[in-house]
């Protein structure tokens, strides 16, 4: 693995790492069922991610191709979710 490689798969991770922190964070706040499928989505990814430090992982563990995006997906429907419930909470707070 080059340098530059070797370093961009670490900033990948420390994001992903990040993303997972703030879902948490968020998920501590409003235990909701949208944040908990983002968490799980991301936690998912994450996983992935640290799966693909091994050398030929994706040769040993071609479901990985598969599972990556989809995390990636309920990750992103559940944090729709979660702001489009948080939009329609404001707006009924508005309307009061």
């Amino acid at each position: 693995m080059s340098l530059d490689l070797g370093i961009a798969n670490l900033i990948s991770a420390l994001t992903m790492l990040l993303v997972l922190g703030a879902c948490v964070l968020l998920w501590l706040r409003n235990q909701t069922l949208w944040m908990s499928l983002a968490l799980a989505g991301q936690v998912v990814s994450v996983l992935c991610r640290i799966v693909l430090f091994m050398p030929n992982a994706y040769a040993q563990y071609p479901i990985i191709r598969l599972v990556w995006p989809l995390g990636a997906l309920v990750f992103a429907v559940g944090l729709v979710g979660h702001a489009w419930t948080q939009y329609e909470a404001v707006q009924r707070g508005k309307n009061l």
